[in-house]
Parts: structure tokens; C-alpha cells; sequence
């Protein structure tokens, strides 16, 4: 299959500079790219909804022992190894566009069901590589950020050989990044392939970090703007499956400050005026305290969202659930929640 066929088919701008054969049957991609085809500038002119917006960039990827004679003829991707280095991968919706039209996202397990090949990676490994997210809101000024850097990754058994997942239908991945290019973070994975309900469990430890790294994790979404604290560092534990996640999150911090935005400034306005201002954020919350509160991940899935962002909204719910005093009313953390809530005004 060609990069145009490629292009077609995924509806996005696929490219490469070279490759070349070396060690007998290793493939080496030089300049692979994988593009939105048009300009982020022109997002709002050629959008009437949100999409992702999407520039990846490969400069090598190594593919070890692999026979494409067999993917040719057989249709059978198989390799002892992928080898990504000094990836760059840059993503960014704006939200102030309206809704898209429903289109359901499966989750990996179904997706590697649907893959008209054999797939077969013993080992997958992610070197020296960069994610960004960027986000436009209509309910906050700032837009959202949410980088990792300087991100390794490994991942094990990634298949959907009937074969392989009758002895080991578990594929792990492990990475470990800076969040926003302060903050480490070591998050594992691991997807039962085999499910039909695409059951994962994900585990994180964010170490300590500042008061500026929380504002952009949660912007848009709470009514306040924190303004410093001592923040210990996150611990993140869910299960989750096609529909719904849950588990826990320990976030510990102490002499927390913040400030609420002008509820009459638009933003929030319904939310802050339902609650007579009593949105309270918790300023403390330390395991030796009698007041601690471990947090609770509750999220039911948007089924038109990629993977990404069921995970992000598991960890934010979690994270608003230890932070504030009434936290049931504000687990669905999208932007149509936040609309329906400013529509009873």
C-alpha cells in the first residue's frame, strides 16, 4: 500500500524521505510525517466542528525482523521490534466550534479486532519523543496545555494473533515523561486485548510539582485560579472498560490559595450563583490528617472521543472529587455538561 492509498484512507497526509533495508530483513524509515492537510491557521475557516488537528513527526523508525514479503502476500505485520526516536507529536482542537457530529472511537482492543492484517510486536520502544496538546474553550481565556517531554515508553505484546492471545492476551506499556516539562510522571497500561468489553487497568505517579501545573490541568473547568500550595504529587489506580471507569486517586497537598474568577464575567456565572459561592475547594489534604479524602475516579465514557481523553477525564475526576466539598454535581467534565449547567441561568 502506497502513502497515497495510506493518505486516503485515514484521511490525513502521510509521508516519508527514505528507507532503506540494513542487518538482513530491518527496515529503517527516515522523515515519516503524518499531517492534517491544511494549515492550523486555517482551522476556523475550514471547520464548521471541533476536530483533532494532528502534525507527527517521525524522523526514524526502525522495524526489526520483519518480512514484508509476508505482509505483501499475506497480509501479516510481524516483528520482534519497533523502534521510535525523537518523535514529535502535535494535537490541538478548538472548542469554541460547535459539536461534531456523533462518530463512535472504538478503544484498542476493538481496534486491533477490526485490522483487516495479522498483527504481531513483541516489543515496542519510544525514545527521546514530545506530545502536545493544545485545547481552545469557550469557559476559559487561557487555553488548555498539556505537554509531556523528554517521554520514554515500552510496550510488550502488542497482537491480535488468535495464537499469542491465547497464551498471553495482555499488552503492557510503560512510559515515563515530564508533564509540561516540570513534573515526572510514570504511568503503566495494561489492555486485555482479548476483551470483548476493552478492559484496561492504568496506574500513575506524578511526582511533586507547582501550583501552575494544576491550573493548566484543570482550566475550564473549576471557577477558581490557584495561586500556590505545596502539592506532594499524584497517585492515580482505575480499571475502566468500553462504557465506564472507576478507582481511586491520593492527591496530597497543604496551604493551598486561590481565588474565585468574576462570576460575572460570564464564566461559571450559573455555577457559582447555584452554590452561593459554596464551591469550596479544599485548601489542605494530607494523609495524616482526619479530614483526608481519597479521591474517586468516576467517568462514564464519551464513545465519540478518542482513548486519550477517556483518560484524562478519569484523572480530572478523580482530582475534583479530592478537591471539592461537593464534587457529585460536577463529574461529567466536558464542555456539554458545562453548557447545560450555564443553560438554567
Amino acid at each position: 500500500m502506497s502513502s497515497e492509498e495510506i493518505s486516503a484512507l485515514i484521511n490525513m497526509e502521510v509521508s516519508f524521505d527514505d528507507y532503506r533495508f540494513f542487518g538482513g530483513n530491518n527496515l529503517e524509515l527516515s522523515g515519516l510525517r503524518i499531517r492534517t492537510p491544511y494549515p492550523k491557521e486555517e482551522y476556523k475557516t475550514v471547520n464548521t466542528y471541533h476536530v483533532d488537528w494532528i502534525n507527527a513527526a517521525f524522523p526514524k523508525v526502525r522495524i526489526y525482523n520483519f518480512d514484508y514479503i509476508q505482509l505483501i502476500r499475506n497480509r501479516q505485520f510481524h516483528a520482534s521490534s519497533i523502534e521510535i526516536m525523537n518523535a514529535d507529536i502535535e494535537v490541538y482542537r478548538d472548542k469554541t466550534l460547535g459539536e461534531p457530529p456523533f462518530k463512535y472511537q472504538p478503544l484498542l482492543a476493538s481496534l486491533m479486532r477490526e485490522l483487516n492484517a495479522d498483527l504481531k510486536v513483541d516489543t515496542l520502544f519510544i525514545r527521546s519523543s514530545r506530545v502536545h496538546y493544545n485545547e481552545n474553550t469557550k469557559f476559559s481565556e487561557d487555553p488548555g496545555i498539556l505537554n509531556f517531554e523528554n517521554l520514554y515508553a515500552s510496550g510488550y505484546n502488542l497482537t491480535n494473533n488468535p495464537e499469542m492471545l491465547a497464551i498471553n492476551s495482555i499488552f503492557s506499556l510503560d512510559v515515563q515523561a515530564h508533564l509540561l516539562g516540570k513534573a515526572m510522571i510514570n504511568t503503566q497500561l495494561l489492555l486485555d486485548l482479548a476483551s470483548e468489553s476493552d478492559f484496561f487497568r492504568m496506574t500513575a505517579k506524578v511526582a511533586p510539582f507547582q501550583a501552575d501545573i494544576l491550573n493548566q490541568m484543570i482550566g475550564g473547568i473549576l471557577p477558581v485560579k490557584i495561586k500556590e500550595g505545596e502539592f506532594k504529587g499524584i497517585d492515580l489506580n482505575f480499571i475502566a472498560d468500553e462504557n465506564r471507569s472507576s478507582g481511586w486517586v491520593d492527591f496530597e497537598y497543604e496551604n493551598m490559595k486561590f481565588e474565585f474568577i468574576d462570576p460575572e464575567a460570564g464564566r461559571f456565572r450559573n455555577l457559582v450563583k447555584n452554590t452561593a459561592l459554596g464551591l469550596t475547594i479544599r485548601s489542605n489534604n494530607l494523609k495524616d490528617s482526619r479530614n483526608y479524602r481519597q479521591g474517586q475516579v468516576e467517568f462514564e465514557r464519551r464513545k465519540d472521543r478518542f482513548v486519550f481523553n477517556y483518560w484524562w477525564n478519569s484523572l480530572k475526576s478523580g482530582l475534583l472529587n479530592t478537591m471539592m466539598t461537593d464534587a457529585a454535581k460536577f463529574l461529567e467534565l466536558d464542555e456539554k455538561a458545562m453548557e447545560e449547567a450555564q443553560e438554567k441561568d
